[in-house]
């Protein structure tokens, strides 16, 4: 299950925020359903770039926006729908844990075992290996047991995740692979741990991984669509087609992919609408609440040590064309739920899911973890941590920085305080500079302005000033190309 941009941000958010601490609200939300309308309008601009996929914003257990774009299934003209079926990649993880959490509670196993007490013919340098290291990733087991040269070679065609073979052929990958370190020392991420917890849970229950994961999650929690792949409750029209890197089946989607492939099992393999992986993610924090054993045992082997209180994510993907993401802060109650089927249609996927939540709710990603941000592919850091880091502004009250210098740059031209001529040559680029000049003719040119209001992602800004006279608010939407010393890509009178 390789991670995307987006999936790795979230991951980067989870480690880097104190524990406890909320975000705060970055950027002012004044009118919550005109931010919506620009939210829909932003995701349809979105669509004619390629994006295929469904948004869900929850807030106070209630749907607060829901939208989808794009097809399903191009070939067959199937667009996105509120009840398509997506692949929920390795957010499986979270119910494998849910689960071993709760054969704990029960007392059915200890989180402290070692896997020599299930597998007695486990090699010596694994047999000290714990249950807990397992959930926490600090077993030193790979990240793939199955990236081996010969089964790459014996299955080709056969995406890795969905390689044929045994349980007790996936035992012996685990097993034979070199440990990346000694166990408990260090941490990295393993499909191969989930996997073990899987087999762990047959073993215990004597029931199939996704039968327990029926009856301990998907019932109590009230799922009716999530199921495991070549569910034969789904249709094939509902269910999602993947435009990715490597494909499938007759067709690449979840009805046609094996049901519980022993190279996946535990760390994927379940698919499902946003709203039951909405209604999952409920039904967990729940256990959380109201099972004082589970809470304790949840609370001490926490999937990520680090993780704040008030802040819930998760996320998964692969190289079939599927991610599917959801975030929340808690005490706010607000949460957005993301899937995409087209993971090759060339989006910045993190700067996208950063503008959909400032635009659906009050918070800011970027601020949770600037730097990460940064390096997953959004722009820059957040706005209110740029702001607050500047101590000296503009006469516009911005800070001194090449990208707002442009901004006050055009606060200046559209109060005559400078020519046409001089910003079009030192802030334009050719091509640009002749969209300037027809945006520059519609503006009628008040000479009372004052600067309102600055909403920013990333190079992507709108600007909203007021004649101090006649009270009348002007929006401009401006785009910079990103470079050290920025150039307009782009300016939007809307009058």
């Amino acid at each position: 299950m390789k991670a995307s941009s987006i999936i790795s941000l979230v991951i980067s958010i989870l480690f880097i925020v104190n524990c406890g601490e909320a975000p705060n609200k970055d950027i002012a939300i004044a009118d919550s359903k005109k931010n919506l309308n620009t939210l829909s309008n932003y995701i349809n601009q979105h669509e004619k770039d390629g994006l295929y996929g469904s948004f869900l914003l929850m807030e106070n257990d209630t749907v607060l926006f829901e939208k989808s774009v794009g097809y399903s299934n191009k070939e067959k003209e199937i667009k996105s729908h509120k009840n398509t079926i997506y692949p929920y990649g390795s957010i499986t993880k979270d119910y494998t844990r849910t689960i071993i959490l709760l054969l704990a509670a029960e007392r059915k196993l200890d989180i402290e075992d070692n896997l020599s007490k299930y597998y007695p013919n486990i090699p010596n340098d694994k047999k000290n290996i714990t249950i807990a290291q397992l959930l926490q990733h600090k077993s030193g087991l790979l990240t793939y047991h199955d990236n081996i040269p010969e089964l790459r070679e014996k299955y080709k065609g056969i995406p890795a995740d969905l390689y044929p073979g045994s349980k007790e052929d996936a035992l012996g990958y685990i097993f034979s692979q070199t440990l990346q370190f000694e166990p408990g020392t260090d941490e990295l991420y393993s499909n191969s741990g989930y996997t073990l917890l899987a087999y762990l849970i047959e073993d215990i229950t004597g029931k199939g991984f996704d039968e327990v994961v029926k009856e301990k999650i998907f019932i109590p929690a009230g799922m009716t669509s999530a199921d495991f792949y070549s569910s034969p409750k789904w249709k094939p029209e509902d269910v999602a087609v993947g435009y990715g890197r490597s494909s499938y089946g007759k067709e690449n989607s979840a009805y046609y992919w094996p049901r519980n492939p022993n190279q996946l099992i535990g760390n994927g393999g379940i698919a499902g609408t946003l709203i039951d992986l909405y209604k999952g993610l409920k039904y967990m924090m729940h256990l959380e609440e109201s099972n004082e054993s589970f809470r304790k045992l949840s609370k001490k082997y926490k999937y990520i040590e680090d993780m704040p209180e008030d802040i819930v994510g998760s996320s998964g993907g692969g190289n079939l064309g599927n991610v599917a993401v959801l975030f929340g802060i808690k005490s706010k109650n607000q949460y957005l739920l993301f899937a995409s089927n087209n993971d090759d249609d060339g989006m910045e996927d993190v700067t996208m899911l950063r503008q959909v939540t400032l635009l659906g709710f009050d918070f800011d990603i970027a601020s949770l973890a600037p730097e990460e941000f940064k390096e997953n592919g959004g722009n820059e850091e957040s706005e209110k941590s740029a702001l607050k880091s500047d101590e000296e502004t503009s006469k516009w009250g911005l800070p001194l920085k090449p990208k707002y210098n442009k901004i006050s740059a055009l606060l200046d031209l559209i109060s005559d305080e400078i020519d046409l001529e001089t910003f079009k040559n030192e802030h334009c680029n050719t091509k640009t500079a002749k969209k300037v000049e027809k945006i520059y003719k519609k503006w009628p040119k008040s000479k009372t302005i004052k600067f309102k209001e600055l909403v920013s992602y990333g190079t992507e800004m709108e600007i909203t000033i007021k004649d101090s006279i006649s009270n009348e608010s002007y929006v401009f939407e401006i785009k910079l190309d990103g470079a050290d010393d920025f150039k307009f890509k782009s300016i939007s009178f809307k009058d």
